[in-house]
């Protein structure tokens, strides 16, 4: 179960982006002026966003505070590497033991570099957009006073991705003037150059780039140190790809870990074989996930293997398997011709991806037992008997349809009729592009020998191109005595093949599977590829190439998806029936079981679902709540301003500084405008500053004056949310209706969802038995006991399914086990759980002159909230774990209740802010106008310690650790 792997992306989604600061929340919406981002792009964005604001701002830059996270959210097994002299050089044995804490003085434990984010997301997903968006993020993060400024590094495995990425980053230029900065990319090798440097301009933001395979431990011609480029651990480091290509990779990865000890390490890959990786994985869009959402073609893995190309088979056994594949294709072309509009989908292709290329001692290598048998099918050299048997295998195989991967049960139809008609011409028509059989001959380019074209003799067009690191030197060493045309016209038929549709089949081993973009593969052919670790990326990687799909120009998702969003131009409901194959595409391989396992390892748990709990129905009173609006005014023109926390020293510091500075001086360096250098040297001055609190907390003593300054201004310069109107509730509670549950068999599904349902219908079956008992029908023993039998509260696993009359919906679902990651949006917290059981126990003591209900509040999901400022991270949300609602004749109470700990964070602020929007300057409740209702809304801070000690007596009125205090508030 692969996504169970997953830890950081859990908990980052719970993170509310409510609790972000105005100044950090990022609008993603065009990487460039010819590209607008996918939904999936942004998300991930705005995922990398939070995850950056819980470690830097949350945490504050500690990884064990960051580690704590993973620790609660489901990582019983603990990622480690172990520093071994055998395993890693002296350089990095005595690098780890100086920057890190070492266990047993060997174990590097994941706590201690827990400092990065992967983004597991499929090939030809644009993941390298995303890699240089991220960059552009942290440029903007970094113009804030309080996130860490650090220099960019970003790395990948080859020459031809670096100067892919060379190109998003000048189309990312192209909205520089919008952004108000252009990224440059200057070479590692140049640093300390570019660092003597003066800037040339200052909107320019420089990222350091290389390849990730020269970074080493010594100085050649190519390679560099990566001790040179230490930089005391302070990168922010961006890995593209960066655990291929590495001899030793192991030892690359350390590397990036002592780089950014002090930084940020991400990672961007399609394939994630490492558990660490997989573990602080923050977005995953792999290949399933970019197959269900209808950004791929789907996959169907052939029952066909090709086995016939290991060992000694006969002639006739391995054409049956090429010839099936070739007869699929022209089946594929076929209904491709069917769509009259030639602007429409591809022309399909095949690729064939062999294990070996050249002679051995022991056997002849892949390639050419590929090609010899194309060269005995484009002469016809075919008995009948085999090519029946090819037609009638690939008709059995179709009999019910194509059986898809990752959507168990689906598949699409195959016409077994129209298989059936193809003939042997119809392979030479559509494949081979001639009407007759006939003899191959080569062609290549005298300045490219890594590729050749092959075609008929007596056809003027190639069918064919091989692409592999010499394969002029192939032919000569493969094909003897063979007719080599070296005078041909294009010496790049690869690049182009888009704009060869008379080309169908692609040969070739490791050249395929990055680097380069194509909609046409709907065939791909793995000989003797398909085990081990290596081949498990290879597959991935070359499946994420054949994959890309563009029904429309520049519409690049299935048919049925775009007529689902509209975006299908009329054409769905013409040409839908000829589609299925072409948006398909088929496997086949030497062993289909290693094929199997390797895309089973992108599947998602089967068994995950999406589980909606219902409304309580006995709920009959209105739920109210407060809204808020922006004030219109900044928070230093207001009478009554959250305060900006100071301490005396700094206080002290700031005021001599206004009194002996020029005002037109403040101005220009620090860009303040002259009201709030006035107000603020004003407010300095008074011993009861209107904007500005003396206090120890909540502050931080290092900020040097500039940064200071520069909060100060971003406080006073920001509208504070003020209260608007008591509204009924509406959407603000939806949490309930996104139970995501992920467990191992139907069977546990099937119980969850049926005890589920048996929860929700108690309060009905309850008031029914209560209906009988008063009538007469039943005494007090049958009314007990047919009680206790309808089930308050069922169990599945570690969950407890209950009923509770007043809850706003059913079950209430809780778990007094922490580390639970097979269900999200639940109770588990030990003070909610505690809550609960004590609120629960208290029911029966309550008056029954009091209407009430209450919901638990989500703060991922769930709107719900009570605004407060945070001098260090601006306005904020307050959102409580539950909100009680009490009604008693026309008076009404709105009770937010937060059951924590006495040293819960930031309570002060957060009562702070509830107490200024809702009690008069003598802290009696404000009364609002609902109907005919008068309502008050409240703040309780719940918490089963008695010690009181340490909380100012200001806010001893807010903590309690009695249930009635919440019920007390309708007075």
């Amino acid at each position: 179960m692969v996504k169970l792997d997953i830890i950081l992306e859990k908990f980052v989604e719970i993170f509310s982006d409510t609790q972000l600061d105005s100044s950090w929340k990022q609008t993603f919406n065009q990487f460039s002026k010819d590209i607008t981002y996918h939904r999936f792009q942004t998300d991930a964005l705005d995922k990398i966003t939070k995850c950056l604001w819980i470690y830097f701002k949350e945490d504050n830059g500690k990884k064990q505070d960051f580690f704590k996270r993973y620790s609660v959210n489901g990582m019983t097994r603990i990622p480690k590497i172990t520093v071994l002299p055998d395993k890693f050089t002296p350089i990095i044995r005595n690098k780890i033991s100086k920057d890190f804490t070492l266990k047993n003085k060997k174990d590097l434990e994941f706590s201690e570099f827990c400092n990065r984010a992967a983004f597991w997301m499929a090939t030809g997903s644009g993941k390298s957009l995303v890699l240089v968006e991220t960059a552009a993020l942290l440029f903007r993060l970094m113009e804030l006073p309080s996130f860490p400024k650090k220099e960019i590094m970003m790395l990948s495995f080859r020459n031809d991705l670096l100067e892919q990425l060379k190109e998003h980053v000048d189309n990312f230029n192209t909205l520089s003037n919008q952004r108000r900065f252009k990224i440059k990319l200057v070479e590692l090798t140049e640093y300390e150059k570019q660092k003597r440097k003066q800037k040339t301009s200052s909107n320019e933001r420089i990222i350091y780039y290389y390849r990730s395979d020269n970074l080493t431990e010594k100085n050649s011609e190519k390679q560099v140190n990566f001790q040179d480029y230490d930089n005391n651990g302070n990168w922010y480091l961006l890995l593209d790809e960066a655990h291929k290509g590495e001899k030793n990779a192991s030892k690359a990865q350390m590397y990036y870990t002592i780089l950014t000890r002090n930084g940020f390490l991400f990672n961007f890959s399609a394939t994630l074989p490492d558990i660490i990786d997989r573990n602080s994985t923050v977005f995953e869009f792999n290949l399933s996930s970019f197959v269900d959402a209808g950004f791929a073609k789907q996959i169907y893995l052939s029952k066909t293997e090709l086995v016939a190309f290991k060992g000694q088979f006969k002639k006739d056994q391995k054409q049956l398997v090429i010839l099936k594949s070739l007869i699929l294709l022209t089946y594929i072309k076929k209904e491709r011709e069917k769509i009259n509009d030639k602007g429409l989908y591809h022309e399909p292709l095949l690729m064939s991806l062999v294990n070996s290329v050249n002679f051995s001692l022991k056997e002849e290598p892949d390639m050419k037992l590929f090609f010899d048998q194309l060269e005995y099918i484009s002469d016809l050299n075919i008995k009948k008997t085999v090519w029946k048997k090819a037609i009638k295998e690939l008709q059995n195989e179709f009999s019910n349809g194509a059986v898809l991967e990752y959507k168990k049960g689906s598949c699409i139809p195959i016409n077994t009729n129209q298989l059936g008609q193809i003939q042997q011409k119809d392979i030479l028509n559509y494949i081979f592009n001639s009407s007759k059989k006939g003899k191959i001959e080569a062609l290549y380019h005298k300045d490219n020998e890594k590729e050749v074209a092959f075609k008929l003799k007596n056809s003027n067009s190639p069918f064919a191109v091989m692409k592999i690191g010499n394969a002029k030197k192939w032919i000569e060493n493969n094909l003897k005595n063979y007719n080599v045309v070296n005078e041909v016209e294009d010496k790049q038929y690869f690049k182009k093949i888009d704009e060869y549709d008379n080309i169908s089949i692609l040969m070739g081993s490791r050249a395929f599977y990055e680097g380069w973009d194509s909609n046409r593969p709907n065939l791909i052919l793995y000989i003797n590829i398909g085990v081990g670790t290596e081949a498990e990326k290879f597959v991935l990687q070359s499946i994420g190439r054949g994959v890309r799909i563009e029904p429309i120009k520049n519409k690049k998702k299935r048919l049925l998806e775009l007529y689902n969003n509209n975006e299908d131009e009329g054409f769905y409901g013409k040409i839908e029936k000829f589609v299925p194959p072409l948006e398909t595409l088929f496997i086949f391989g030497t062993k289909r079981a290693a094929l199997e396992q390797v895309l089973k390892t992108l599947q998602p748990n089967e068994f995950e679902e999406i589980v909606s709990l219902e409304k309580n129905p006995d709920i009959t009173m209105e739920l109210l709540l407060p809204k808020f609006k922006n004030s219109p005014k900044k928070r230093w023109e207001e009478k009554n301003p959250s305060q900006f926390y100071l301490m005396q020293q700094q206080k002290d510091q700031l005021e001599e500084y206004f009194k002996t500075v020029d005002p037109r001086v403040l101005h220009v360096k620090h860009e303040l405008d002259f009201d709030v250098i006035k107000h603020l040297k004003k407010d300095l001055g008074e011993k009861t500053p209107k904007t500005i609190q003396i206090a120890n907390e909540n502050t931080d003593p290092s900020l040097p004056t500039t940064e200071l300054i520069k909060k100060i201004d971003d406080h006073f310069n920001t509208e504070e949310e003020e209260y608007n109107e008591i509204e009924k509730l509406d959407n603000e509670i939806t949490h309930f209706k996104n139970i995501k549950i992920t467990f191992d068999t139907i069977k546990l599904t099937s119980d969850f969802k049926k005890k589920c349902k048996q929860i929700s219908k108690f309060g009905t079956y309850q008031k029914n038995l209560i209906k009988e008992w008063k009538e007469g029908k039943l005494n007090d023993s049958e009314f007990a006991q047919k009680m206790a039998a309808g089930g308050q509260t069922e169990q599945v696993l570690d969950l407890d399914l209950t009923h509770i009359l007043q809850h706003y919906y059913l079950p209430i679902i809780t778990s007094s086990q922490q580390k639970i990651n097979y269900i999200n949006h639940i109770i588990k917290h030990p003070s909610e759980v505690n809550f609960l059981s004590e609120l629960k126990n208290h029911i029966p003591n309550l008056p029954n002159d009091i209407e009430w209900s209450f919901s638990k509040i989500d703060e991922s999901l769930d709107n719900v909230f009570i605004p407060y400022n945070d001098p260090n991270k601006g306005n904020r949300k307050f959102l409580p774990d539950f909100v009680f609602w009490l009604k008693k004749k026309n008076k009404y109470a709105i009770v937010f209740v937060d059951p924590k700990g006495t040293k819960h964070a930031e309570y002060q602020l957060k009562v702070d802010g509830y107490n200024k929007l809702f009690e008069t300057s003598k802290g009696k409740p404000k009364e609002f106008t609902y109907g005919k209702s008068k309502v008050t809304v409240s703040l309780v801070l719940f918490t089963d310690s008695t010690n009181y000690r340490g909380i100012g007596k200001q806010y001893q009125p807010y903590w309690t650790s009695e249930i009635k205090s919440i019920f007390e508030k309708l007075k």
